[in-house]
């Protein structure tokens, strides 16, 4: 099966400065096992970049927050070589976002999902 590559190394997300170790200690810490889905860190980098998103497109009046959504995509459109705990994340022309790195792995055992985290048999990494 292949899915995304989970060697992160010490590839921080540039806006919060956090790396894949230190999230993963904290999520250990507090929920006493590591997350179950594979796609977390691609979720915490996108995460971060719509609030930014959200922040460069708002504004108040009042007490009301006013958020441009076209001001939202503009500023998802511009995105290049952001850097992300997955890597290096750009936005193209159809909105999509990401990073083009998958890992293969072998996987036996439907019962062990973490043994996907070091099956890995072909990384493509361009």
């Amino acid at each position: 099966m292949s899915g995304p590559n989970l060697n992160y190394g010490t590839k921080a997300n540039e806006s919060t400065g956090r790396h894949a170790a230190d999230l993963l200690s904290e999520y250990e810490d507090t929920y006493g096992a590591t997350p179950e889905a594979a796609f977390w860190a691609h979720a915490y980098d996108a995460a971060t970049l719509l609030l930014e998103a959200i922040e460069a497109a708002s504004q108040t009046e009042g007490e009301s927050l006013i958020i441009d959504l076209a001001g939202v995509r503009e500023y998802l459109d511009g995105v290049s070589g952001y850097g992300g705990i997955i890597g290096s994340i750009s936005c193209d022309a159809f909105g999509d976002c990401g990073v083009r790195r998958i890992a293969v792995v072998e996987h036996l055992d439907s019962g062990d999902p973490a043994a996907t985290r070091s099956n890995t048999v072909y990384e493509y990494n361009p």
